[in-house]
């Protein structure tokens, strides 16, 4: 754009008045555009507050609004460019399109990378990389929080590998032949192992692979070990959690890769998944798997976390489940572990510890895999977590809860390095309890001195609690206490 404005300078012609007028109000509708499309996801996040009901022609009305105010900006760049920003019309019309898809209720398939790095990852591409790996691209890049290196296998390689070995028509005839009035579900499952050990991986996407695996072993040049582990889109978001449902693997040698990629892959269709979900999980478009590679971490304590103390002993405690070495024994509930309860309104406090008797630990073997090996009888009844690091986990998991605003399930280890590595984040589903009767904050709040009324501006409407912390304009945004209000005379962006 300068470069064409440069020649107006000096003594303009007509001609080139007209060019300008043209130019500036190309740029002045880009502005106006762009502020017209700020202006609607801001009432968006508004109705989301809770004060408003609205319907799915509502949503529609905003969504092509959105889209034409998009396209005018598309446009107007061109024209000042010359046309150099063509493929962003395109990109306009992928994004319309998959818009109006989810507004019908219908599937919208990923058409990404075959393998992605974790460093990419956050929540908007839980399609691409499933829920589980979103939410550690989300707690790595944007919660700060340390997890395994490593890089995700996607969707689009999920699709990609199941139609061009035609696996599709041979799954739903296994389906028929063995999980239908005979229910020969042994044989099914036998069945589904020799149709994907026959299967094979196509080579773009082996390609990728192994290009990442190679990037992987330099970062980690000493003995790598992998974790895989299955990440289906859907999973945690259809009411179901599906948990220890699929397949995952420790301690993989590198070399085996791609064998292992495949065996996680059919558990995705093994008869514990059906009897599970139900026949919808024979759909092309449900729950498509990706797969997350990650160096293995030499775990000195791992166990698992709950934002909520599900037994709903205690509902205002969180609960921590920790034991020696991988922790999968904790996950499978087969050890006596550590059972630790913290206060949810001070992270800090310790109400309770409950030491199990840890006779065994599950550890990595040298060439592959993990086996149980007998814990000393020394450290047998002894706090495998100190009080310093649980509070550490603690505040970690209390943070991913408001993160993701809601209760949370924890899988976390701690290395020999010392380090606290979040392993995975998913929601935590909670036995439902009969209603309590109504709080009624009417009645409650009436004899309470008024700090503020119908002043200053809503950011976000709604109801929510927590200490109310007044904000400055130079005050760091790491130093805001967790769960807090924030208030503040300034309205900057910053």
């Amino acid at each position: 754009m300068f470069r064409k404005l440069g020649r107006f300078f000096g003594r303009p012609r007509a001609a080139d008045l007209g060019e300008f007028r043209e130019l500036f109000g190309r740029f002045q509708q880009i502005l106006k555009s762009n502020n017209r499309v700020l202006e609607l996801i801001s009432d968006l996040e508004d109705k989301l507050g809770g004060e408003y009901i609205f319907d799915i022609n509502f949503l529609k009305d905003i969504a092509d609004e959105l889209s034409q105010e998009v396209y005018i900006v598309c446009s107007s760049l061109n024209v000042i460019a010359d046309n150099k920003y063509n493929e962003l019309f395109s990109r306009q019309a992928l994004i319309k399109e998959q818009l109006n898809n989810i507004l019908a209720g219908q599937p919208v398939l990923p058409g990404g990378g075959f393998v992605l790095n974790y460093d990419d990852i956050d929540s908007d591409m839980v399609e691409l990389a499933g829920g589980k790996n979103a939410n550690l691209g989300e707690i790595k890049n944007h919660l700060k929080m340390i997890t395994p290196d490593g890089f995700i296998i996607s969707t689009t390689a999920y699709h990609r590998f199941m139609t061009d070995n035609g696996l599709w028509p041979e799954i739903r005839d296994l389906r028929k032949r063995f999980l239908g009035k005979n229910k020969e579900g042994a044989k099914y499952d036998q069945a589904i192992d020799r149709l994907f050990a026959d299967s094979r991986v196509p080579l773009d996407i082996a390609d990728a692979i192994s290009e990442h695996l190679d990037n992987l072993k330099k970062r980690h040049p000493k003995n790598l070990r992998l974790a895989i582990r299955s990440s289906a889109f859907g999973e945690d978001a259809s009411g179901r959690s599906f948990a220890g449902q699929f397949q995952s693997a420790l301690n993989v040698r590198p070399d085996d890769l791609f064998s292992t990629y495949v065996k996680v892959l059919s558990s995705r269709f093994k008869r514990g998944v059906f009897e599970y979900a139900g026949e919808s999980v024979f759909a092309e478009d449900r729950l498509p798997f990706a797969v997350g590679v990650q160096a293995m971490v030499d775990a000195a304590t791992a166990g698992v976390a709950y934002s909520v103390d599900t037994t709903g002993e205690t509902p205002g405690s969180m609960a921590i489940s920790a034991t020696y070495g991988l922790g999968t024994e904790v996950v499978g509930g087969t050890t006596d572990a550590d059972l630790l309860k913290i206060s949810r309104l001070d992270p800090t406090k310790i109400e309770s510890i409950q030491i199990g008797r840890k006779a065994r630990q599950a550890t990595a073997t040298e060439i592959s895999g993990v086996a149980s090996q007998p814990v000393d009888k020394a450290r047998r009844d002894s706090a495998c977590i100190s009080d310093e690091q649980a509070i550490d986990l603690a505040g970690r998991v209390l943070i991913l809860e408001r993160y993701f605003k809601r209760p949370v399930d924890v899988e976390w280890c701690i290395g020999t390095d010392g380090k606290l590595y979040i392993l995975q984040c998913r929601p935590l589903k909670l036995t439902e309890r009969p209603p309590k009767r109504p709080f009624d904050r009417a009645a409650y709040s009436a004899d309470l001195p008024v700090i503020m009324k119908k002043q200053g501006q809503v950011a976000q409407r709604g109801i929510a609690a927590g200490i109310v912390h007044q904000v400055k304009e130079d005050d760091k945004a790491d130093d805001f206490p967790v769960g807090a209000i924030a208030v503040t005379k300034y309205t900057t962006p910053r």
